[in-house]
């Protein structure tokens, strides 16, 4: 995904690739210095969306402030977080 999408076109991505029989998604953060409830909530609209559809979504090169947001949200028992993309892709093969 392209890091400069907003929340909203992230879910609308994932739902457009679901559609097309995507199940497994990997979201780099790395360019998010900072995540506000808005974005939260957009994360778990599209986990819920990849849930329902039997896929997962991995999360990669969070920043600390967006890290401390996912453990503080509790996001982290609903992805799995990656050091790396490259970390990510791996695990997702």
């Amino acid at each position: 995904m392209n890091n400069d999408l907003g929340g909203d076109e992230i879910l609308q991505t994932c739902l457009d690739r679901i559609a097309q029989g995507v199940r497994h998604f990997i979201l780099n953060l790395d360019k998010s210095p900072g995540l506000n409830s808005v974005g939260v909530s957009f994360i778990i609209e599209t986990i819920e969306h990849i849930d329902a559809a039997g896929g997962s979504l991995a999360c990669c090169c969070l920043t600390p402030v967006v890290a401390k947001t996912f453990y503080i949200t509790r996001l982290t028992g609903a992805t799995t977080i990656y050091d790396t993309e490259a970390k990510a892709v791996g695990a997702m093969k």
